[in-house]
């Protein structure tokens, strides 16, 4: 087949190196009608499959740096939570002042010191029952009322980040 080939391209290009290139080059068909693949096709596909290569790698390093930063996040809410918590147990007792707070004062503190560590424990639990998934946790966290405002500003970012990056992807694939 291939001779046969080579033979009507040379016939019809008149040079046996030019018929051979276009022969690599454009590929040919075989008498069952199936496309045997030319040195063109090739390239083309090498090309894309390295495109796409390079991009599975940019997509994992991005994917990573996300998972860093929401773990980040959550420590950091985690931190302040128990922070918080603490800050007010030591305050329960005492005037702002540093002076002792009478015993209606005392009970009144007592009484916002627990409901402070229920929202905490409540907290907590939504922290350790994030999905597992990127977009489930961003999702989650978007709903999640933070208690500790490092770890708040620190989420906006990241998704100040996010928006930023959609905006310059779709900008390029407008161009």
């Amino acid at each position: 087949e291939l001779m046969d080939r080579l033979s009507d391209e040379l016939l019809k290009e008149g040079d046996v190196n030019r018929a051979l290139r276009e022969l690599f080059r454009n590929g040919m068909q075989n008498r069952d009608g199936q496309q045997m693949t030319g040195l063109r096709e090739l390239m083309e596909r090498l090309k894309e499959q390295r495109r796409q290569q390079l991009q599975q790698h940019n997509m994992d390093s991005v994917v990573e740096d996300l998972k860093e930063k929401l773990e980040e996040i959550i420590r950091a809410e985690r931190e302040g939570i128990d922070r918080r918590v603490s800050e007010a147990g030591d305050q329960v007792g005492q005037n702002p002042d540093g002076s002792p707070a009478s015993e209606e004062d005392r009970e009144q503190q007592e009484s916002l010191l627990k409901l402070l560590e229920g929202r905490a424990q409540r907290n907590k639990e939504k922290l350790d029952n994030l999905p597992d998934g990127l977009g489930g946790q961003i999702q989650e966290l978007m709903e999640y009322d933070f208690m500790d405002p490092e770890a708040q500003r620190l989420f906006q970012e990241l998704l100040d980040s996010l928006k930023n990056q959609m905006a310059q992807n779709m900008g390029q694939q407008m161009q």
